[in-house]
This record gives C-alpha cells, structure tokens and sequence, in this order.
C-alpha cells in the first residue's frame, strides 16, 4: 500500500502499468485497496485484476460499485492472467486511440 500510494519511502517510486490484486489477502481487505485505488488521483487510472475465489464475489464487487478492470477467478494459471491481461491492454489501446481522434 504504501509502494502503490507513493508514501514514506517510497514517494519517488515508479508507478505500475498494473495491479493484480488479491480480494482475499491476510491482513488487507481487498475490496477496500480496491476503493482506495479509485478514490485516490495517483492510482484511478492504473488497471487492476481482481483475483477472487469464487463467481459470487464478482457479483458483490459489481454491488458495491467497485472497478476493476478485469477478473480471474482463483485457482489461477498463469495462461488465465495473460489473458486478461491481453484483454486489458487491447481494450486500453483502442481507447486511447479513439481519444486521439479528438
């Protein structure tokens, strides 16, 4: 959190392309970094993963009005987290191609 938010230490620090965020963390709600990740102007844009346990806390994400930019629902291969990947930055390209028309 601190890395992401750029706090202490880590104020000069690179900002990601990405987030791949687990929901279901240790000793971190996910669904409140989530939050955290939009409300905040340094990290709204960065895309983010949400890697869940189950189709059921996709629903609930969806609920609270959360944004993420894709989901892989636990356990995870690594074929499937290139895949959303690829399905982000494709999506991302074209946006930021339709952006430059203007």
């Amino acid at each position: 959190m601190q890395y992401l938010f750029k706090r202490e230490k880590f104020v000069s620090a690179i900002t990601p392309g990405l987030v791949l965020l687990d929901m279901h963390m240790p000793r971190v709600d996910g669904w409140e970094v989530l939050k955290q990740l939009r409300v905040n102007e340094t990290t709204c844009h960065i895309p983010v993963v949400v890697m869940t346990s189950s189709d059921y806390d996709k629903e609930f994400h969806a609920q609270r009005g959360l944004q993420a930019d894709g989901y892989v629902v636990k356990p995870v291969s690594m074929r499937s987290v290139v895949e959303v990947i690829e399905v982000i930055r494709s999506y991302r390209a074209t946006k930021l191609s339709s952006h430059s028309k203007w």
